[in-house]
């Protein structure tokens, strides 16, 4: 059968648009496939810029100190069950403190939450025992320290009629005497031992 001119045509046409359907839809995938890579960058993007925002996770390497009980496990036992760890870790983030004639107060701001190694201890010194502690946390970044101060101190010095002092603390009050400054706020830079006696801190302070 011989196919008349207007069937050549209509073929042609027919071909034509078939092309123009495909080309098109060949368009829409490759437009697809770029939205789709844009969306997930920008999820990236944010989702990078929103744990940059809430800080991020960082590790802490402190001490602690209690004083004995009557067994090991008693002592194991108020570590875990007294928040001591916590109590340590939490000098690394700003503290609000106050000097008094003879005293001094500190109270930490804003909610906090670590995920803490078991405590490893360290020997015993003028009645007191020392603990290595780390822990996890994501927090605020820091504010920039108006001044940052180093001390030292001996493990014995933290015993207190009610117990301890911890380092932390004891660091941020010992720095803020030394500054001369009676309100501010202040956290723990960097904390190790000096010696086999001695702590030395790095503070930073913000007034």
């Amino acid at each position: 059968m011989i196919k008349g001119e207007g069937a050549f045509r209509a073929e042609a046409r027919y071909t034509e648009e078939r092309n123009e359907i495909l080309r098109i839809g060949r368009n829409m995938v490759i437009r697809s496939r770029v939205v789709f890579a844009l969306i997930a960058v920008v999820c990236l993007i944010s989702a990078e810029l929103a744990g940059q925002g809430a800080g991020a996770d960082t590790w802490f390497s402190s001490f602690a100190v209690v004083k004995p009980g009557k067994s090991k496990e008693a002592t194991a036992l108020y570590i875990s069950r007294m928040g001591v760890v916590d109590a340590a870790l939490r000098s690394f983030f700003p503290t609000k403190y106050t000097l008094k004639a003879g005293g001094f107060s500190a109270e930490s701001s804003g909610a906090m939450s670590f995920q803490r190694t078991e405590a490893k201890r360290l020997g015993s010194f003028g009645g007191l025992e020392l603990y290595a502690v780390d822990g996890q946390s994501r927090n605020p970044a820091l504010p920039k320290a108006d001044q940052v101060i180093s001390v030292s101190f001996a493990v014995a010095d933290l015993a207190a009629a009610e117990g301890a002092i911890q380092p932390g603390l004891k660091a941020i009050e010992l720095a803020a005497r030394k500054a001369g400054k009676p309100q501010g706020s202040a956290w723990i830079i960097s904390i190790a031992r000096e010696g086999k006696t001695k702590l030395l801190a790095k503070v930073g302070l913000d007034f």
